[in-house]
C-alpha cells in the first residue's frame, strides 16, 4: 500500500495520507464490530440483512468518495 500512495500522491504527502489511511483501516476495525452488534440487538430478524445494506451503502459512499478525488498537483488545482 505504500507504493500505491507514492504513486498516486507523491512523496511529498505519502506520510500523511498513508497515516490517514491507517487511522481509518483502525477506526473501521473498531467501529464496524459494534454496528454491527447495534444492528442485531436493535433487529434480530433481519440483522443479516440490514447489516448487508449498512456494509453496502459505506461501500458505496467509498466508490462515489474514490471518484471525488484527484491526484493532480495542488498547485494545478489552486489555478483553475
Amino acid at each position: 500500500m505504500p507504493s500505491f500512495i507514492l504513486d498516486v500522491f507523491g512523496a511529498r504527502v505519502m506520510s500523511a495520507v498513508y497515516g490517514c489511511m491507517l487511522t481509518a483501516w483502525s477506526v473501521a476495525g473498531i467501529v464496524g464490530p459494534q454496528l454491527v452488534a447495534l444492528i442485531k440487538d436493535r433487529w434480530p430478524q433481519q440483522a443479516g440483512h440490514y447489516a448487508a445494506l449498512t456494509g453496502a451503502a459505506f461501500v458505496a459512499c467509498g466508490l462515489v468518495a474514490s471518484f471525488l478525488l484527484s491526484n493532480r498537483p495542488f498547485a494545478a488545482r489552486a489555478a483553475d
